[in-house]
């Protein structure tokens, strides 16, 4: 980040991307004052830290879209302070191979009622459990995108389903004000997922790129 770019941020910023954050020099820590007002935000192939990463999502209480692709310096210590009631709405983390399970646990934990894109494709320490884990507790997910993970199948597939049907027909999910939500996941990108047999759950042999299942798009090549 340059100095030019530190004078342009003022109280009514209300979006700006850039992709050139490298680290936070000690000089420039006043600047994670004047972040408030931020709702989007683009750091994916930077060399941003865990300790950059843990204050910027600390003072930026209003991002709702962060893009934290391609990024090796990053592991669930990045998120040790992302605040409780946090407004994000998009996250990606693709190709960011430290996250493991603990993210999605402090995800789900603290963003998890306004959390609607996750991209998690090509994040290699993931678990099945953990990835499930998330969807039962983000109810408002609408488009997740677990690509190329060893432990995406056909099991890790029907047991989602399962459980989304379960949480709409069964199991409403209720919020802490007393509204009941339903799952609306739409969108579930598994493209290069080798563990995953798609004709064995769709029926007809048609070749499409996305398969509609049981209310969900499916995007697999």
């Amino acid at each position: 980040l340059t100095e030019a770019f530190y004078a342009t941020v003022r109280g009514e910023l209300s979006a700006v991307r850039r992709r050139a954050l490298t680290c936070f020099q000690p000089a420039h820590s006043v600047l994670l004052y004047r972040l408030e007002a931020l709702v989007e935000l683009d750091l994916s192939l930077s060399e941003a830290n865990n300790r950059a990463l843990a204050l910027l999502l600390n003072r930026c209480t209003r991002l709702r879209s962060l893009n934290l692709s391609w990024i090796n310096n990053l592991s669930d210590q990045a998120f040790t302070l992302l605040p409780i009631g946090a407004p994000l709405e998009s996250l990606d983390l693709s190709c960011t191979p430290g996250i493991t399970d603990l993210t999605l646990g402090k995800l789900a934990e603290h963003a998890g009622r306004s959390l609607r894109e996750l991209k998690l494709a090509y994040c290699t320490q993931l678990t099945a459990a953990g990835i499930l884990g998330l969807v039962k507790v983000v109810t408002g997910l609408t488009h997740l995108n677990v690509s190329n993970l060893d432990e995406v199948d056909n099991a890790f597939v029907e047991t989602l389903v399962a459980m989304l049907t379960n949480n709409n027909n069964d199991q409403m999910v209720t919020s802490s004000n007393g509204s009941s939500r339903q799952h609306r996941l739409m969108l579930l990108s598994c493209v290069c997922c080798t563990n995953l047999d798609i004709e064995k759950l769709v029926e007809g042999k048609t070749n499409v790129s996305r398969r509609l299942v049981d209310g969900i798009m499916y995007e697999v090549e």
